[in-house]
């Protein structure tokens, strides 16, 4: 058993009381708020070091908010815990737009969100539908929105280093988000499964 497997089936133990449907529901937005939390710390370091201290600042914001989504899971709320994940990065990402513009394209990682939220089990199905909406409206208005405003720092060089980090980045992401669904679904199934074989041991 790969380390990968440990830690993800110990994060399961602490929930096993929960029906399929939860479980799957915690895993997914946990591991999506794990992807984002790395996002927040990576520019939170970069903008540190390039002396951008306001955009540092909002990452390490955004970072307080992984850590309130994972406590709201905690809790079960999930549908809380989706949408504080969703609203936080989205605000984040937004500013970073604003104070140093779209040429970094770190707007991919509206996209990156987008495939999050149509993902992400819903128990109100209008959520994902006003999110759908509402994201693709946000990065059209950030490229609107650049045509009028100069952005308040010039990163120089680093632009252009920063945004093939980012194509990278939100592309890798992209691909395992989008298929990190039939990775859980196999990992309860087997969790399951050991839950079941200890139960039948015991007996």
């Amino acid at each position: 058993m790969t380390k990968i497997s440990i830690f993800f089936y110990s994060i399961l133990e602490k929930k096993k009381s929960l029906s399929n449907d939860k479980l799957k529901k915690y895993a997914l937005i946990l591991s999506l708020s794990l992807f984002i939390g790395i996002i927040h710390v990576l520019f939170a370091l970069i903008y540190f070091i390039s002396g951008v201290w306001i955009l540092a600042c909002c990452h390490l914001v955004g970072m307080a908010g992984v850590f309130l989504c994972n406590q709201l899971l905690r809790e079960d709320k999930y549908n809380f815990a989706g949408l504080l994940m969703t609203l936080t990065f989205a605000t984040v990402l937004t500013l970073d737009d604003f104070f140093v513009g779209v040429n970094n394209y770190s707007v991919l990682y509206l996209l990156l969100l987008l495939i999050m939220t149509m993902i992400i089990p819903y128990s109100n199905k209008r959520v994902p539908i006003v999110l759908g909406i509402a994201l693709p409206l946000l990065m059209a208005g950030t490229f609107i929105f650049e045509f009028y405003h100069t952005p308040y720092y010039d990163l120089g060089g680093l632009m252009a280093n920063l945004a093939v980090f980012n194509i990278l980045l939100a592309s890798t992401l992209s691909i395992i988000v989008m298929k990190i669904n039939r990775f859980i679904d196999t990992y309860i199934d087997v969790f399951v499964e050991m839950q079941l074989s200890d139960l039948q041991k015991q007996a």
